[in-house]
């Protein structure tokens, strides 16, 4: 089977609306009434809380239901068989924000999630997530709010908190503004507080204690954030009764949706402000006047808006980090005490996941004082940081689906069918460009991105592409699978030509390109771009280049194999010739006469396999030579491909004409098929052949199967006259 048989290759569809003509008024509303929110009294929503007790997890605790309420599927990634989490998939955007690879990663982040939501888990590191540019760290930040928020939409996914009524949150009972408000407004706690806080710390435990059993564990042990205590506060002084002042005149609690400031923080780098601004918030100067205290500062009058108020009760994410590094050494005493300070006397109990992104000049900052010892400033922050490092792409499969993706700036589709059975090639139209890619210009592009970012290692690195998306290598018709020690995969993937690179290149092809873009265009243009460019030393744009004759060659086999498929196309074999084959080979090696033909066998055998007439006898009886090709080539490994499919299949079932050897022995035999086929064919004429001729025939016979298969007709003309070319020089020349 070719390798581009194991390539996802199809333009991401875009999403299609219900119904295209409908009132965009109406679908707004639509829009609009899923954010609906329900409410519960304090009182209804523990006894509802009883039977979801997720409804009142802790970020942590939250954060891993979600990523497990979407499941896991297997995938092959350097080469070994692995479980993947598919919220990393952005399954609810059509992959439109998926995380591509870096599933160890991605699995060993999860697995720390785990450990920090046990009981004996603690939160006290700040989650680190660093690597080069355009390795999907960004991706992350937008898949990890999407997944947040489709959980939340679900039964067993809303997050609540709580809100009070305007005239439990001053004094005054004035509004923020100048005018009095209806008494009947409602004020959202501003950090989303845990509905638990409210309840006395010994009633909460002994509640959290009757949630948790052996397959539940909840653990909250957070305080009323200062903007609800206010509110408490002047309540508590008006009654002598607890359910009085958690009345549903006053309290209520409600449920949410995730959103940047609603639950999910993030600090950008255009964001400013001192670092206390930018954690927390500040105070707004006039109204404090309006909700001046006595002998302290109004918490009403705080805004709420940093790092940490906008993604308390779930993540906080810092974007860029670099830009913010005086913020980090103030967030390490947070992420160990959960506290943080809006003033020297009003403190705020924070339950988040702080995450930072950022790209490898922020870890270069780091260690500028690594060798200072005790005296290294970062020491205590290098301490506190928990590291995950994405890197590039290793897999031609995803690295392919990586460039359509920015190309189109559409979706990624996590089809599982089709990412396992895997279809036959690149998206041939990207249709933004009004120009057509050839088939593997894409993937001429993908290729050359893979293989600069790979050690040779014992293997070779054509060999290592291949395994790395399959899982094994065809070695000389079988297969073999390799170790860690023959792989080395440590440094496969840190540098190389980055995805941004190749984009730009295919983009200016296909904008300046007057006809398809071909792959051999592709590549040429990816090395005349390294000398030029900024992104790339003179020592990378020297060693990239040298990649080059790889490259041609991989994508030249590729193209062969679509001229040859198209050439033998009405003649090809079929999966019942090769079946009725194979049963007779067996019946011939087992003496059952009844059963094989020795005149068919042979006749086969001359057609496929190229096997020379005079390796028969008149009757059509094998020689030595045959026989032991027939035992050694065909039947052995067919037998222990049918062992090793024997758990997956019926016997009856098992897909013969797939395995490995025997779909190699017939490709290796593909020119030798078309000359028997066509034994006037001329390659020095396949440019301009006679009419009426057989080259003239085969050429049109081809071109028209080669547009089957996503070509038109220039790119299947150019592409035919390339590899038609190379045949020629083979043939006049010797292999």
């Amino acid at each position: 089977m070719k390798f581009l048989n194991s390539l996802v290759q199809r333009l991401p569809k875009k999403r299609l609306m219900d119904d295209v003509m409908t009132n965009p008024i109406q679908q707004a509303e639509k829009e609009y009434s899923n954010r609906e929110s329900e409410e519960y009294s304090l009182e209804k929503f523990l006894e509802y809380a009883k039977d979801n007790p997720n409804a009142v997890s802790n970020s942590i605790q939250y954060l891993v239901n979600a990523i497990e309420h979407f499941g896991t599927r297997t995938i092959i990634e350097y080469g070994e068989e692995k479980e993947r989490y598919c919220f990393f998939d952005d399954p609810v955007s059509d992959g439109e924000h998926a995380v591509l690879g870096n599933t160890e990663e991605l699995n060993e982040f999860v697995a720390s999630l785990k450990r920090k939501a046990a009981s004996d888990g603690e939160n006290d590191k700040i989650i680190w997530f660093t690597g080069p540019t355009a390795t999907g760290k960004s991706e992350l930040k937008r898949c990890l709010l999407n997944g947040l928020q489709a959980y939340a939409r679900t039964e067993n996914g809303k997050r609540y908190t709580l809100k009070w009524s305007l005239d439990s949150l001053s004094s005054s009972g004035m509004s923020y503004g100048d005018e009095f408000a209806d008494a009947k407004d409602w004020y959202m706690s501003p950090v989303h507080i845990n509905p638990l806080a409210v309840l006395p710390e010994s009633v909460r435990e002994d509640y959290i204690e009757s949630l948790n059993d052996d397959e539940t564990y909840v653990s909250f042990d957070g305080q009323l954030d200062p903007f609800s205590r206010v509110a408490y506060e002047h309540l508590e002084k008006q009654y002598d009764s607890f359910s009085d002042i958690v009345s549903e005149q006053h309290l209520k609690v409600v449920s949410y949706v995730p959103d940047i400031g609603e639950g999910f923080g993030l600090l950008q780098s255009e964001d400013s402000g001192n670092p206390k601004q930018k954690i927390v918030g500040s105070w707004m100067q006039e109204s404090m006047k309006e909700y001046a205290d006595r002998g302290k500062k109004n918490a009403q009058a705080f805004t709420y808006d940093g790092l940490l108020s906008q993604g308390n009760s779930l993540v906080s994410v810092v974007e860029d980090a670099h830009h913010h590094s005086e913020v980090f050494t103030k967030l390490m005493n947070v992420c160990e005490e959960n506290i943080v300070k809006l003033d020297n006397k009003i403190a705020m109990h924070v339950d988040t996941l702080i995450i930072c992104i950022s790209n490898p000049d922020f870890e270069a900052a780091l260690k500028e004082f690594e060798d200072a010892g005790s005296r290294d400033p970062q020491k205590a922050l290098r301490r506190r940081l928990e590291k995950y490092e994405f890197d590039y792409l290793t897999s031609l499969v995803l690295e392919t689906q990586l460039l359509i993706k920015h190309l189109t700036k559409d979706s990624v589709f996590w089809d599982e069918e089709d990412v396992e059975d895997l279809v036959d090639r690149v998206s041939t139209e990207i249709e933004k460009y009004g120009t057509h890619f050839s088939p593997h210009a894409v993937e001429a592009a993908a290729y050359y991105n893979v293989v600069s970012r790979l050690e040779e290692g014992d293997i070779g690195k054509k060999s290592k592409v291949t395994y790395y998306d399959k899982g094994y290598n065809i070695v000389n018709n079988e297969r073999v699978e390799y170790d860690e020690n023959e792989l080395r995969p440590d440094f496969d993937g840190e540098e190389g030509i980055p995805v941004t690179y190749t984009e730009e290149v295919l983009s200016s092809l296909a904008y300046d390109s007057e006809g398809p873009v071909m792959p051999h265009d592709v590549i040429q243009a990816i090395v005349d771009g390294f000398e030029d460019s900024p992104v790339f030393s003179g020592a990378e744009a020297s060693g990239y280049k040298t990649e080059k004759p790889l490259v041609s060659s991989y994508i030249n086999q590729q193209m062969q194999e679509d001229l040859l498929d198209a050439m033998v196309a009405e003649d090809d074999i079929t999966r019942d010739e090769i079946h009725s084959y194979v049963d007779s080979l067996f019946a011939w090696y087992e003496g059952d006469k009844d059963n094989y033909d020795d005149y068919e066998l042979r006749e086969f055998e001359k057609a496929y396999f190229n096997a020379g007439e005079g390796e028969y006898n008149d009757s059509a009886k094998p020689s030595s030579l045959i026989q032991a090709f027939r035992k050694d080539k065909i039947i052995n490994p067919i037998n222990k491909y049918i062992y090793d499919n024997k758990d997956e299949h019926d016997p009856e079932d098992i897909p013969i004409e797939e395995c490995y050897t025997l779909q190699t022995l017939l490709e290796d035999e593909s020119w030798k098929r078309v000359e028997q086929l066509y034994p006037n064919l001329d390659y020095t004429l396949w440019n301009n052949p006679p009419a009426n001729s057989q080259t003239e025939e085969v050429k049109t016979k081809t071109i028209e199967n080669m547009k089957e298969m996503g070509y038109t007709e220039e790119s299947a003309e150019l592409a035919s006259a390339r590899i038609i070319n190379n045949r020629k020089e083979v043939v006049n020349n010797g292999p």
